[in-house]
């Protein structure tokens, strides 16, 4: 068949009913959105947390509370990601549950010096790949980000571990090197 010859499809026509989505104005029928104002809610976020940011500056005492309302996102999305298993949820939540720890130990005065958001961005990594792993994914990048963030976090926040942890971190990565070469497809070793 030549391309005169070809049959011509026509393009199907998809309708949805029910309603509609307007990402600045949350989701509703046409004739709602026509008779009804409805509210613009990522502008009242982006609001509510310049507001937040703004209050952090200026009012040492809100420092506490901004960083609560962070670890409390963080953990609703991790709850959210145990609901409906979403990814994009288990990586927000995690990563951001990650950075509002140590804010929030800082703030009450449980942890003082550096290091503790890079070691608490590793444990984030690292509890993403546990979950990859326990879902039959692999460990995936996430548990090397996660390994090397650890080391580095940890050697910034204690003296022993900052001697010890590069080292250690270097006779790990040889073993992984080591060993991964010398396992065959199969499953066996070569040696």
């Amino acid at each position: 068949m030549t391309a005169d010859q070809e049959p011509r499809r026509t393009p199907r026509h998809v309708e949805v009913r029910g309603g509609t989505w307007d990402s600045f104005r949350g989701w509703g029928t046409e004739s709602e959105d026509r008779t009804r104002a409805t509210v613009p809610w990522i502008g009242l976020v982006l609001v509510a947390l310049g507001l937040l940011f703004l209050a952090d500056e200026f009012l040492p005492a809100i420092r506490v509370a901004s960083s609560l309302v962070f670890l409390a996102i963080g953990v609703g999305l991790i709850g959210l990601w145990l609901v409906r298993r979403r990814t994009a949820a288990l990586y927000a939540g995690a990563l951001i549950t990650a950075l509002a720890v140590p804010s929030v130990l800082r703030d009450l005065g449980i942890v003082a010096g550096g290091g503790w958001t890079t070691l608490s961005l590793g444990v984030g990594f690292l509890f993403i790949a546990l979950v990859r792993y326990t879902e039959h994914g692999g460990w995936g990048w996430q548990a090397w980000v996660g390994g090397i963030l650890v080391l580095v976090g940890g050697a910034s926040t204690t003296e022993a571990f900052a001697r010890l942890g590069w080292p250690v971190l270097l006779v790990l990565i040889g073993l992984f090197i080591v060993l991964r070469g010398n396992i065959r497809p199969g499953g066996t070793r070569r040696w």
